[in-house]
């Protein structure tokens, strides 16, 4: 085989090799060296989108005081955690926006009272809707929305097979973050797994 023929046999064997490990998302350069610092911005007051008929205002207030950046952190730290007990610490907190490779923003914190064909336990239902996006400086790098729904209604029933609450359940600031609460750190959860997912390169 001549020259020109092996440079051929070598350039089809390396694009072999790449396509596959192909980076996935916002790996560096060397794809096995893939861990990030990581920062995640307070949310803004412009980003919520909360009921205002069902939702206990006292409840709303603390959602845009600083419980869910709280339940935001929280899940974030428990998906770190365990893919650092796994060996794979592919993302890592930054002390500032300064110091991080990439800045998380919560765009989007939507909760609202929906309807529900359950007649066994029949709400309220509460749809939690969250909007992430991760930026390296100007640039959008990962962006994702979920969706989960809890009912105060099963939480209410403390186990009764059926049970409708009472209008003073319905309205129960305790109830409602009961319900909600979790659920926005499932939300939370799902989002930041798969944001570390995403800066994992696939064989």
């Amino acid at each position: 085989m001549n020259r020109t023929g092996i440079m051929v046999v070598v350039a089809l064997l390396t694009g072999i090799v790449v396509s596959g490990c192909a980076r996935t998302g916002w790996l560096k350069e060397d794809p096995r060296v893939s861990t990030w610092s990581v920062y995640l911005e307070q949310t803004s007051p412009d980003s919520f989108d909360l009921e205002t008929r069902r939702l206990d205002t006292n409840l709303s207030t603390r959602l845009q005081q600083g419980a869910a950046d709280s339940l935001a952190a929280s899940a974030l730290d428990r998906v770190l955690a365990a893919y650092s007990r796994g060996g794979q610490e592919t993302l890592r907190m930054a002390e500032s926006p300064v110091d991080a490779d990439i800045v998380f923003r919560v765009d989007e914190v939507h909760v609202r009272a929906v309807r529900t064909l359950n007649v066994v336990h029949p709400g309220p239902v509460y749809r939690v809707r969250i909007s992430v996006s991760g930026w390296q400086g100007q640039t959008r790098v990962f962006e994702k929305r979920t969706t989960q729904h809890g009912n105060l209604a099963v939480l209410a029933a403390d186990g009764a097979r059926f049970y409708v609450p009472s209008s003073e359940e319905r309205t129960d600031s305790g109830l409602q973050q009961q319900t909600i609460f979790p659920v926005m750190h499932s939300v939370f959860g799902q989002i930041w797994q798969e944001a570390a997912d995403h800066n994992r390169v696939r064989y």
